[in-house]
């Protein structure tokens, strides 16, 4: 991004508008989009509509995902606005290459495949007994129980936690849907089945934490003071699916979350319950886990089919 001469303190309030997250995409977005422009001679400042037109058909003629492309059209559109230069993505023309690039590769996302309360028992039943097993059976778990975000799971620290009678009480402080990070209350029952709370509490009195960042990353059998990368997170899950023989292409971190929300789905939880627990704002999104969860429920066929 444009390093502009703002006075520090506005500077610093610009800078947290966007999470981390969003904030590295798009500068790796912009670096590509910066990078291809001067291969071509063009200039990318203000970037001509026709020129972000024939850069996002380049991506799509890439094989560059419908998801991705998205991601980087947005970024051009932030890089202009916060450079205070009319946004080209405005203009008829990126947005119909972006319309017939999602018409050209199907409307229909693909979504990672939810994790079951089934697969997620396999998945335990691979894991070793050593101090590394211990630190990926209580993040796996943590993650399912509380339908966390992999950046909310990466994030969470010890002053984070509550242990009360009943299980744990998370403080999620800041997540994709609270950027003002009011931060928000999570209970996670010790449940009788994955013991959530139970495994949390052995990883961390195994590894000596009491204090600073829960999950973290280990180099020669010693744990490390600090956080792991989320992505580390889906890269643990998928190396437990492939031992237990499922096909790790199919799931990712999310699949975790969405596993949580399919099972209360299936469960016959109410939406607003669902919601208060995955920290939702938009009803359409829990409606859609409920209505794949319910497919075959009360089917319109039953009675003749």
């Amino acid at each position: 991004m444009p390093n502009i001469d703002w006075p520090d303190r506005v500077k610093s309030l610009e800078e947290g508008s966007l999470s981390q997250n969003t904030s590295r995409t798009y500068e790796s977005s912009i670096r590509r989009f910066c990078g291809w422009c001067s291969e071509r001679g063009y200039c990318f400042l203000p970037g001509e509509p026709t020129v972000v037109a024939e850069f996002l058909a380049d991506l799509v003629a890439s094989g560059l995902q419908w998801s991705s492309v998205s991601v980087n059209a947005a970024a051009i559109s932030h890089f202009h606005r916060r450079s205070g230069e009319k946004n080209p993505c405005k203009s008829y023309i990126v947005s119909a290459v972006l319309k017939g690039a999602r018409r050209r590769r199907g409307g229909c996302v693909k979504q990672k495949q939810a994790l079951s309360a089934v697969i997620l028992a396999d998945i335990i039943n691979v894991i070793p007994e050593d101090l590394k097993g211990i630190r990926d059976r209580a993040m796996l778990i943590l993650g399912f129980a509380g339908a966390l975000r992999r950046s909310e799971l990466a994030n969470l620290r010890v002053e984070d936690l509550l242990f009360t009678p009943e299980g744990a009480v998370l403080t999620i402080r800041k997540s994709k849907t609270d950027w003002a990070g009011r931060g928000t209350l999570l209970a996670i029952p010790d449940g009788r089945k994955f013991q959530p709370v139970t495994a949390l509490k052995e990883w961390l009195h195994a590894a000596a934490i009491s204090s600073g960042p829960v999950i973290r990353p280990m180099a020669r059998g010693k744990v490390l003071c600090r956080r792991v990368e989320p992505v580390m997170i889906s890269r643990t899950l998928k190396c437990y699916l492939q031992l237990a023989g499922y096909d790790p292409q199919k799931f990712g971190a999310h699949s975790l979350r969405a596993g949580f929300i399919t099972e209360a789905a299936e469960a016959g939880m109410e939406a607003d319950r669902i919601m208060d627990h995955s920290r939702h704002t938009d009803p359409k999104t829990v409606r859609g886990y409920i209505r794949r969860a319910n497919l075959f429920q009360n089917h319109v066929g039953d009675s003749f089919l």
